[in-house]
């Protein structure tokens, strides 16, 4: 009784803020229906958590509020699981070549070599009775003809069904495609006819075009490059060097239209009526500069997202940034994990599968810590107001380091799963850039934007490309510094929501409790360290096939000529693609962890499994070496296990 006492005053305590554990329960019934959890084992497993919350509290009506919590986990499950059975997308079965088919362009890329289109109301024309995707991914590696959203188009090319993962955990074309009711993916290889219609998306592009046209007009085109992602969203027009550059810098987020974007806009905007309008006492003394503002930063923030072709993280930020914006409206706390939760609850009942986007989860992450977090380790850190301009200067400056080391902190996890690289130099690149960007080029930007119409804009972009042209010297500079990116073996997605878990634990509770999310924290990366890894893949349908070695790195017994496989499997083991990787022979048998594996008939007797190259082995403890799934074999002291993706 005496040990239960403190835990149950603290679980009461907790009640209080309930509401704000409603959002990361619906995830968490979102999540378990995308992993394809049955529902009665999510029932028991709830019930039991709650019978034991009861027990330490030692009071019933405590089921009260956890039904809510059940309701929402519940809730994002089945909504999950009726927008997944809604979702139809036939896919394609198998490669298609020398293929005559037509649609309409829905979307495309401002690129114009490659040309980058997404085409629906699909038609084969001469491979009747074919399954025929709804929309297909499609790449014209030329530029001319000029192919437009709203474009009906009669092409031969060759289309092939989206690949499945090719590692445990690592991005998978097929589920991500057949989310967004993409059924195949392919290259054009001819255009043989283009008939135009005039579309309100067309005319869109037309404009976002024209302001690209402008600005490559008016800068060097390695500035444009930069301007052109922050001003209309395309990231296409980047060049693989400035990406480099950026990405080793750990600013890539810079080149696209983003929640950080639109937060600066709306701030200068919100800041620039305020401050015009406290010049006229009239209006001063009648109304409220502070809703006239925020009404304005939303209309302009509303116009940006247009602008940048209504991209799905643009939007997303601008549900969370108009919820802001509503709140100060209202007189009420503009940024609280309220507002977060309302914005990510909106965004996730339209869109349940959204939450495996990458761009929703870094934003949500770095949103979350920056409302919870940073106030108290702020008073923590300074207790006392700073006196002076230097004082003041210089916690300003920490305050901004505070910043970006909570965000980084909290988006680590996500970037290394998703991505197995680390930018060490993070904090750096964007200590020495993200003030500058805040506070000259993105308002010089939309100043320019507002002006272009009238053709008063080229100081402000040529302003912003000063600027933009110190951005890239800064990149330039970490380039050369050593290990500016570290790569990463990958985790499990087990590991990632315990990180993700404890770090929610430590945001959203308000008592001694939240201190659990520290051990927690702790518990996934250590999964991550010893989790085990395969000890032989084989992949790309028997192509490529390697073994890992006993000090932890990859060789290679196959590869296949286009090295895709190859060079997936290496990123997610921590290791860089070497080009001259040698292609070797497969030999009959090998030997890993004492087990013998073959790949021959003369050897596969003896052998304590087998892959060979027919279809079906009737040998013992054999299978086919040319599957069309990849397949990842763990050795263990007393079995063999062939795991298949």
């Amino acid at each position: 009784m005496f040990i239960f006492s403190p835990m149950k005053s603290l679980f009461l305590s907790e009640y209080k803020h309930l509401s704000n554990l409603f959002v990361p329960v619906l995830m968490m019934g979102i999540l378990t229906a995308l992993s394809g959890v049955s529902l009665h084992w999510l029932i028991i497993g709830t019930g039991l958590s709650a019978a034991i919350i009861s027990i330490i509290i030692k009071r019933f009506h405590c089921f009260k509020p956890t039904a809510w919590l059940l309701i929402f986990l519940l809730g994002g499950y089945t909504l999950t699981t009726g927008y997944l059975k809604a979702i139809h997308t036939p896919t394609l079965a198998y490669p298609l070549y020398d293929l005559d088919f037509k649609g309409k362009i829905t979307e495309k890329s401002l690129t114009t070599e490659p040309q980058k289109i997404i085409v629906s109301d699909v038609h084969f024309l001469n491979r009747i009775g074919e399954i025929t995707p709804e929309k297909i991914k499609l790449t014209y590696p030329k530029s001319e003809p000029v192919l437009s959203v709203g474009d009906t188009i009669t092409v031969r090319g060759f289309l092939r069904p989206p690949m499945p993962s090719v590692y445990p955990y690592s991005y998978d074309e097929r589920h991500r495609l057949f989310l967004e009711g993409i059924g195949a993916v392919g290259q054009i290889r001819e255009v043989l006819s283009v008939h135009t219609h005039p579309s309100e998306k067309q005319k869109s592009a037309s404009v976002r075009s024209s302001i690209a046209e402008r600005l490559r007009a008016l800068i060097p085109d390695e500035t444009a490059q930069i301007a052109i992602p922050l001003t209309i969203g395309d990231q296409s027009v980047v060049s693989p060097r400035l990406y480099h550059l950026f990405r080793k810098a750990g600013i890539t987020h810079m080149l696209s239209v983003s929640g950080f974007h639109l937060s600066l806009l709306a701030a200068f905007v919100f800041l620039l009526i305020r401050s015009v309008l406290s010049f006229f006492p009239v209006i001063v003394e009648r109304t409220s500069t502070k809703k006239i503002a925020a009404i304005v930063a939303l209309i302009c923030s509303t116009a940006y997202i247009f602008i940048s072709g209504l991209q799905i993280p643009a939007v997303r930020s601008w549900v969370m940034l108009t919820i802001v914006l509503i709140a100060l409206m209202f007189d009420r706390n503009a940024i609280s994990v309220r507002s977060l939760s309302i914005a990510a609850f909106l965004i996730l009942i339209v869109n349940p599968p959204l939450i495996l986007n990458i761009g929703f989860q870094l934003s949500f992450m770095a949103v979350l810590v920056l409302t919870t977090l940073y106030q108290p380790l702020r008073h923590f850190i300074w207790p006392n107001k700073p006196i002076g301009f230097p004082g003041r200067f210089m916690k300003g400056i920490l305050g901004f380091i505070l910043v970006d080391a909570l965000i980084t902190l909290a988006t680590t996890p996500l970037t290394i799963y998703h991505f197995n690289q680390y930018a060490l130099y993070s904090c750096i690149g964007n200590v020495l850039t993200g003030t500058l960007m805040s506070f000259w080029i993105m308002p010089m930007l939309f100043i320019g934007l507002v002006l272009m119409p009238f053709g008063c804009d080229a100081i402000f972009i040529k302003g912003a490309a000063l600027g933009l042209e110190y951005v890239i010297s800064v990149c330039e500079m970490i380039d050369h510094w050593p290990k500016a990116i570290t790569i990463v073996p990958s985790f499990s997605t087990g590991a990632l929501l315990c990180m993700i878990g404890g770090i929610m634990v430590l945001c959203l509770l308000k008592t001694h409790l939240r201190w659990m999310g520290i051990p927690i924290i702790l518990t996934g990366i250590i999964v991550a360290v010893i989790e085990p890894k395969p000890d032989l893949m084989i992949g790309d349908k028997g192509s490529t096939i390697a073994i890992r070695q006993t000090d932890g790195h990859l060789s290679f017994l196959k590869i296949s000529p286009n090295d895709y496989t190859a060079r997936i499997w290496l990123l997610k083991n921590g290791e860089e693609y070497l080009p001259e990787l040698p292609r070797p022979f497969l030999p009959d048998s090998i030997v890993i962890k004492g087990k013998q594996i073959a790949f021959s008939d003369t050897t596969c007797s003896s052998a304590d499994i087998c892959f060979l190259p027919v279809p079906n082995p009737r040998q013992r403890n054999a299978y086919p070496l040319y599957h069309p799934d990849n397949r990842m074999i763990y050795i263990r002291p007393t079995k063999i296990i062939v795991k298949t993706l």
